[in-house]
């Protein structure tokens, strides 16, 4: 703060400068000195100079306001709408198995409990009459297994899986095939002057693929999320050096399709058959430490009738208990809208700032505001019971609210240090508060 005081001159001549008494225009706080400032003014004459003089007060800053009841918020509490302690996981097992042809994929699949079989490419045709504890799509000869029909059967399943408890998509391979041709046929006929488009066919371009693979991903979280086993086969294609003079070397065998996809799954088995033998072998896992854990590789095998007998393996390593407990519906993930409060970030980050309106407040009859305190002579003057106050104890224990701030709380709301000085209406009151509104601290 600066506060002009009065006027000094100065004598060239002589050196003669003006002094004299300054009275401040307020007291100063204690222990707060001050500064003269002098301003130089324009000359009047050759030998006298005029200043202004000022001075400055370094004043201190003021204090902080005082909470109010918006700003009380209980430690970890906005934390916890987020986080929360680990319970036991209710996911079912998730499989990915890809082989060659011949490998047993199919039977493997089918030896699983009461399964929504989504047959794609006619794979489990001639082995479903052996199965009538399963469900087959496509149902009719009608209705075809597009991407569409197959999205949409599997997105019922969220909503309704019956009495299922096991979906199976054979293959994902072909899935990924006919995604692919669908998008195809649309950029052909829809965009007839791009760079893909050659009249009878579309060349994807490099943009082109966040259409294909969203609708994949989109599949791919619903099995997920779907409350059953889930199982896809993948055909395999040979894996190529990729690198060096011999980059088109053939250096053993993949899975064919989307490379993403096999980080969503729990486990990866490939299917091989040396000897005449089968083998499952595990390229990957996902289990809670401590639990049994797959060999590295194992056998499994076809009967003389066909059957297979890798669900009965994996049921050793799997808690049988999940793989055939009844499902339950589920939220379509791909149609839970997201949180306001990202969607606001998400569009500002994307040049887009948005308003959202305020949140509303909550309804005034919700928490009144605190009693005042009566009177000793008072009727409303009974003192807190001990119901209330061990009600008072164990909602403070609850939101680990410290000693500092709960005495802060009762002073600022009710003018006391401890909740035993709270009158019966002030512990309702507090009661109210804490229960209902769940501000934190």
């Amino acid at each position: 703060m600066i506060e002009h005081v009065g006027i000094l001159w100065y004598d060239s001549r002589d050196g003669v400068t003006w002094s004299g008494r300054i009275t401040l225009p307020r007291p100063l706080p204690a222990g707060v000195g001050l500064q003269v400032v002098a301003v130089p003014k324009p000359i009047r004459g050759k030998t006298r100079e005029k200043y202004d003089l000022h001075i400055e007060i370094p004043l201190p800053e003021a204090p902080p306001a005082p909470p109010g009841p918006d700003d009380i918020r209980f430690k970890g509490e906005l934390m916890s709408q987020w986080f929360a302690p680990p319970e036991p996981t209710n996911r079912r097992s998730k499989i990915l198995i890809w082989g060659d042809s011949g490998s047993g994929k199919t039977k493997a699949a089918l030896s699983f409990p009461a399964c929504a079989y989504m047959d794609n490419h006619g794979s489990a045709e001639k082995y479903r009459v052996a199965y009538p504890h399963h469900r087959f799509f496509p149902p009719r000869p009608d209705v075809f297994p597009t991407p569409d029909n197959v999205m949409g059967a599997i997105t019922t399943l969220l909503g309704d899986p019956g009495d299922r408890l096991t979906l199976v998509l054979d293959d994902i391979t072909t899935f990924w095939d006919q995604v692919q041709a669908k998008w195809s046929n649309l950029f052909l006929t829809r965009l007839p002057q791009s760079k893909g488009h050659h009249a009878e066919f579309y060349s994807f371009q490099p943009s082109d693929w966040i259409h294909p693979k969203r609708e994949l991903r989109a599949m791919l979280r619903r099995t997920m999320a779907i409350d059953m086993s889930s199982i896809a086969t993948a055909r395999s294609q040979p894996k190529y050096a990729g690198k060096g003079q011999n980059f088109m070397e053939v250096v053993g065998q993949i899975f064919a399709g989307e490379k993403g996809i096999v980080y969503e799954y729990d486990y990866i088995f490939e299917f091989i058959v040396e000897a005449n033998i089968r083998y499952a072998v595990v390229h990957k896992q996902r289990i809670t430490p401590g639990d049994k854990p797959f060999p590295d590789k194992f056998e499994h095998h076809i009967d003389g009738q066909g059957f297979s007998d890798f669900y009965n393996i994996f049921s050793q390593y799997v808690d049988p208990g999940r793989l055939n407990a009844p499902s339950h519906a589920v939220a379509d993930p791909e149609s839970i809208p997201e949180p306001a409060a990202y969607q606001q970030v998400a569009q500002t980050v994307a040049g887009n700032p948005v308003q959202t309106a305020e949140p509303a407040p909550p309804p005034a009859a919700a928490v009144e505001a605190a009693p005042p305190t009566p009177p000793g002579d008072h009727p409303m003057a009974a003192m807190i019971t001990r119901e209330q106050l061990d009600r008072l104890a164990a909602l403070k224990a609850e939101y680990k609210i410290e000693n500092p701030e709960w005495g802060q709380t009762l002073e600022k709301f009710y003018g006391v240090k401890t909740a035993r000085a709270l009158t019966q209406p002030q512990a309702d009151h507090l009661i109210q508060y804490l229960t209902t509104q769940r501000v934190p601290f």
